[in-house]
């Protein structure tokens, strides 16, 4: 991760564990949306597909934009391929939760990082992960009262999935 993606995405985490903003809800869709349009500009050759509802009220704010852009940032940087395939799928998982799953086809994030993240590793001076990018999903879904899983996609790659609260 270079220097000025890394400031930007320290600055968000900051401003995601002090925000004082219990309260807020918002529609995750068009958050999607807008992270998925700016992708499809930026990255062409990748392939994204989508399965949204038309419209999802979870508990969070604009700050889940960034963690959401992160995920998909993720799936498409760190994948050789020449055409990346990207799938963004939101859902209700009952009356209390939504899922917000990016799948990929692209290699494993590596087990310690992942590790770290879910809590099964400490973070080590010299093993922390390559960027902050997953940091900012997981607070941003915590502060929330949600949370960040791992699994492995249909595509053979990542499903990572963020776990929030409805209000």
């Amino acid at each position: 991760a270079n220097l000025e993606s890394l400031a930007r995405e320290a600055g968000e985490i900051g401003a995601v564990v002090s925000a004082d903003d219990d309260d807020d809800v918002i529609d995750c869709v068009p958050l999607v949306q807008s992270v998925i349009e700016e992708h499809r500009h930026h990255s062409p050759r990748a392939e994204i597909a989508t399965e949204l509802p038309a419209e999802l009220v979870v508990r969070g704010n604009g700050h889940l934009r960034s963690a959401i852009n992160s995920l998909v940032e993720n799936a498409i940087e760190h994948n050789p391929a020449d055409e990346p395939f990207v799938r963004v799928t939101i859902a209700r998982r009952d009356s209390d939760w939504v899922v917000i799953r990016v799948d990929d086809d692209g290699p494993e994030i590596p087990a310690d990082e992942r590790d770290i993240l879910t809590g099964d590793l400490e973070a080590t001076r010299t093993q922390h992960g390559s960027g902050l990018g997953l940091w900012l999903v997981k607070w941003t879904a915590e502060r929330y009262g949600g949370e960040l899983r791992f699994e492995r996609s249909d595509f053979g790659g990542n499903s990572v999935r963020i776990r929030l609260p409805t209000p």
